[in-house]
């Protein structure tokens, strides 16, 4: 589901390079004019558009006939309650295995999005189905918001003092999502898996590994807690910041630990330094 997101695409992308042969996809948007995004692998799958997660009938004609499915929650307020949704049309479609992109330590229930996705994860729990859940840590990728600032002034900005935590690549959940659906048995089946990167670091740290990749000087800049929401509201939803800072926060208290989930499912774990040589072409002064 929301297949023209960025994790979407990268597990449309896996699924094809290391299942093709193996597997069916069928890639489901609900925006037509998003589904653009999956025209470069319009010869590998079908696409299915237009689909409203509030319909009942749209989610039994997106989801039929498919045996897993890959659900990633919108952006929403109300995501949770389109999630579950999303479940009960697949259930009903006949769908047996139902992977879920959640939050790290959604289990602790302890900010906005933790609850807001734990809320999808009993939810699937209850139904019957079986489930894998990819809580993931924030993204390397966020730093391409601060692209301009990097190439102009290399800096980018946060708030989260000196605390190490470990972050992932968008890419790493979407190959996991397609190792998990793609791989045959039941090794995956009920499972939760945390998905982060394979290093706890300062964002000074990741500073660093920047500069080494980038060849020029990037520094972090620590900003107060009330200058980040400043920074942040022009951009976002009022509810986008504030859960967005509970959860940073919450890293910044230490509750985030490195995962060997990702590397045990898919072989690889991308660092921050592999990431960014990999995104040169968005930091070219």
């Amino acid at each position: 589901m929301t297949a023209n997101s960025n994790c979407g695409l990268h597990a449309i992308r896996h699924l094809i390079m290391h299942f093709n042969d193996k597997v069916t996809i069928r890639a489901i948007v609900r925006d037509e004019k998003k589904a653009e995004a999956l025209k470069e692998f319009k010869e590998n799958i079908e696409i299915v558009s237009g689909v409203d997660a509030t319909n009942k009938e749209s989610l039994l004609k997106a989801f039929r006939g498919a045996t897993k499915a890959f659900i990633i929650p919108p952006n929403a307020q109300n995501r949770a309650d389109l999630v579950c949704a999303m479940v009960d049309g697949a259930k009903d479609s006949g769908v047996q295995h139902v992977a879920i992109v959640s939050v790290y330590g959604a289990m602790t229930e302890k900010t906005m999005f933790h609850k807001q996705f734990r809320h999808m994860e009993k939810h699937l729990e209850a139904s019957g189905l079986s489930y894998t859940f990819l809580r993931s840590v924030v993204f390397y990728d966020n730093l391409l918001g601060s692209a301009d600032t990097i190439k102009s002034k290399g800096e980018f900005y946060g708030c989260m003092d000196d605390a190490k935590y470990p972050t992932i690549a968008v890419d790493d959940v979407g190959k996991s999502a397609a190792f998990v659906l793609g791989t045959e048995g039941n090794q995956h089946l009920n499972k939760a898996y945390d998905m982060t990167g394979p290093e706890s670091l300062s964002q000074a740290e990741v500073a660093g590994q920047m500069s080494k990749a980038l060849g020029y000087e990037v520094r972090y800049v620590n900003l107060s807690d009330e200058e980040m929401r400043k920074a942040l509201e022009p951009v976002f939803e009022e509810w986008q910041v504030t859960g967005f800072l509970e959860l940073l926060f919450w890293y910044r208290d230490g509750n985030a630990v490195v995962s060997k989930d990702v590397k045990e499912i898919t072989g690889t774990n991308t660092t921050v330094y592999d990431w960014t040589r990999a995104h040169m072409s968005a930091f070219v002064r």
